[in-house]
């Protein structure tokens, strides 16, 4: 069945492969949706955005959406990889305007656990930095002790910036939705959709052709037999001249 769906209908597979795909990119863009955040640092006494981080947002506690905003000044846990049972808050918290963010680093233990220590400190929200590499990703929960407070990944690179730096009354930060999406979280599903169709449709017409002339070649005699037909040769005059050539 194959075999002649691939002969006779070409266009079977091209189909079949494009719908794979193009569901595979509406997954992707689903699962997309309410993942990435960014952190804005920003300088206390101009307000001006001095740097930005891209982010994952965790899979627990509160959702940042469009619209709402966390702000506060970043302060690194003690201890930094956060694995105790309360991260306490600055000494001069009290005499500070604004909240404080917990920068925790990865490792040790759950990201839930860092984040429950970080809320039972005090803290509005926690970044938690990769310890291996900048990649991130959204963070699972494996605590049934609910969580109330947003948390956020950053990469190696920006954690270690954003506590060598930034972790000084000068500059606060602000964690924002971002529904912007990479334009090749699109390209890609679709780009390789195309191409894959374009290469089973080649495939199948390649197909088609060779099962067509292997036809042919099995239906037509070989280039020997048609020698040895008798050939007559017609002339004008002769009995034969006036007979049908076909009768």
């Amino acid at each position: 069945r194959l075999w002649s769906s691939l002969v006779e209908e070409p266009f079977i597979l091209t189909s079949n492969v494009m719908r794979i795909f193009i569901f595979s990119s509406f997954a992707c863009v689903i699962l997309g949706v309410n993942v990435f955040a960014v952190v804005l640092v920003k300088d206390l006494s101009t307000g001006k955005t001095v740097s930005e981080f891209e982010d994952s947002e965790a899979l627990f506690g509160n959702v940042i959406t469009q619209g709402s905003l966390l702000l506060g000044r970043i302060h690194a846990s003690q201890p930094i990889n956060g694995c105790v049972d309360r991260i306490p808050l600055p000494k001069n918290a009290s005499a500070s305007t604004l909240p404080y963010i917990s920068l925790i680093k990865r490792g040790n233990c759950s990201f839930s656990r860092k984040t429950i220590a970080a809320e039972r400190g005090g803290y509005i929200a926690a970044i938690i930095f990769n310890d291996e590499d900048d990649s991130t990703f959204p963070m699972g929960h494996n605590m049934s002790e609910v969580i109330n407070i947003s948390a956020v990944m950053v990469g190696l690179s920006n954690g270690e910036l954003l506590l060598k730096k930034y972790c000084v009354p000068h500059y606060f930060v602000e964690i924002l939705s971002a529904h912007r999406r990479s334009i090749m979280l699109y390209l890609i599903p679709l780009i390789t959709c195309l191409l894959l169709s374009i290469i089973a449709l080649s495939v199948a017409y390649c197909i088609r052709l060779w099962d067509r002339h292997r036809r042919r070649r099995r239906y037509c005699l070989p280039v020997k037999e048609l020698h040895k037909i008798p050939e007559t040769l017609f002339k004008e005059g002769s009995s034969e001249f006036e007979t049908c050539v076909i009768c």
